[in-house]
């Protein structure tokens, strides 16, 4: 006999076992406990042929078992977050990529800070400009900084925080 059918049988048996147990204690309503042996039964019936309905197919293979093994990603970053990342990743490395690639970014942040506070209608950054910013922000930011050589280390991460820090804080909320 397969284990299933074993297992499914022997919770039979037992349940019928408790049952004959509370008509000889004397229950008043052998009807209620035949209903519940029955509803126990069918309880046991459908669980075992769940088993064997399981056991009758093979495991997924392929496709579909790569498909249910795999899991979803609960979070993923945006696509612009990633680049930024990157960005930061590089300019940390080398001057060269910092001037190239990220200071534009910082400079325009700059730029729309110092036209929110000022009203200064033009693109870019004055050379007045220089009065609102920190001495190390304005030598990132200023349109007149001068290309540095490729190879040179690149910006720390301290110091890119209190720059950002910086931007920030002269930005309309």
């Amino acid at each position: 006999m397969r284990p299933a059918l074993r297992s499914t049988a022997a919770a039979a048996a037992v349940g019928a076992a408790a049952a004959v147990a509370a008509l000889l204690v004397g229950v008043d309503r052998g009807d209620l406990v035949l209903d519940g042996y029955l509803v126990f039964l069918a309880g046991v019936v459908t669980l075992g042929a769940a088993r064997i309905a399981a056991g009758a197919f093979p495991p997924p293979r392929g496709v579909v078992r790569r498909l249910a093994e795999s899991r979803p990603a609960l979070h993923q970053e945006p696509e612009s977050l990633q680049r930024m990342e990157g960005l930061v990743a590089l300019a940390a490395v080398d001057s060269l990529d910092f001037h190239v690639r990220l200071r534009p970014l910082l400079a325009d942040a700059a730029a729309a800070g110092y036209a929110a506070r000022t009203g200064y209608g033009q693109p870019g950054l004055p050379q007045d400009a220089e009065r609102l910013f920190t001495p190390a922000t304005w030598s990132i930011v200023r349109p007149d900084r001068p290309r540095p050589e490729s190879g040179a280390p690149g910006i720390d991460p301290a110091s890119l925080g209190s720059v950002l820090d910086e931007l920030e804080s002269i930005l309309p909320r």
